[in-house]
């Protein structure tokens, strides 16, 4: 059985989004172990300095240059890119970089953000927006980060760099935001789901969300949902017929 009370409140409470903060070690390579943590990033430029005045230049490039190739390389994991392994970080960053600004590949990536980060992203896209990194909604951006997107510039405000900006805007429309509510919404239950039950059937997926939602969820859609979902924004395996929790 499963509490409608309990998921509606998750969603409401945008729980079903948030990224992991579990601490990452910072001393492993091995990227399957390692993923790009916004907070960890934050602190880790506080200790280290990394910036030491000199980040003046907003591009993907110039940020991607203070990550680690690991990082580079969970990035290219989040949007399937292939081929990777064959470069070193300083070709790397222009080989992921390209990919990512690609129509097809932005578009699967930000169909499963909600509302409220498509919001904070379009704000820290207008020019001479600061968004300061330690602001109580800091998680907004969290996924974006994640996948690439976004940094900080020397003073840890929210950096949209221009080239995302305009990659952006070439799949701002109507149908792609119609797409986008329905693959996040179902992505929301999904790790509604999960967070509260560990384990979830898909009928009871299904039944919990046709019975709050307007147009009917089906198995066939469910399950390609969670294939575009699984590669960036997932915490779980499908595993005859059932959801099951990453350990």
């Amino acid at each position: 059985q499963y509490n409608m009370a309990e998921v509606n409140d998750m969603m409401k409470r945008k729980l079903v989004f948030q990224v992991s903060k579990k601490k990452k070690q910072s001393s492993k390579k091995n990227s399957k172990d390692v993923e790009v943590d916004f907070s960890t990033f934050i602190k880790e430029l506080e200790v280290n300095d990394y910036f030491d005045g000199s980040f003046d230049e907003d591009t993907l490039d110039n940020i991607y240059s203070f990550y680690a190739k690991y990082e580079i390389i969970d990035i290219a994991k989040k949007h399937q890119v292939t081929g990777y392994s064959k470069y070193n970080k300083k070709d790397l960053i222009p080989y992921v970089i390209e990919y990512i600004l690609k129509e097809e590949p932005m578009k699967r990536y930000f169909h499963f953000m909600h509302d409220s980060e498509i919001e904070a992203f379009e704000d820290a896209m207008q020019e001479d927006a600061y968004i300061p990194s330690e602001q109580d909604d800091e998680y907004e951006y969290e996924y974006l980060y994640s996948g690439g997107y976004c940094g900080m510039d020397s003073e840890f405000g929210i950096v949209i760099p221009n080239e995302v900006a305009r990659a952006y805007k070439k799949i701002d429309t109507k149908a792609f935001h119609k797409k986008r509510k329905r693959l996040s919404l179902i992505g929301s239950y999904l790790n509604a789901a999960n967070n509260l039950y560990a384990i979830t059937s898909t009928k009871i997926l299904i039944d919990m969300f046709n019975q709050n939602e307007k147009e009917e969820l089906t198995e066939e859609e469910l399950l390609a949902v969670y294939n575009e979902i699984k590669p960036c924004r997932c915490d779980f395996t499908y595993i005859d017929g059932m959801f099951v929790e990453n350990k």
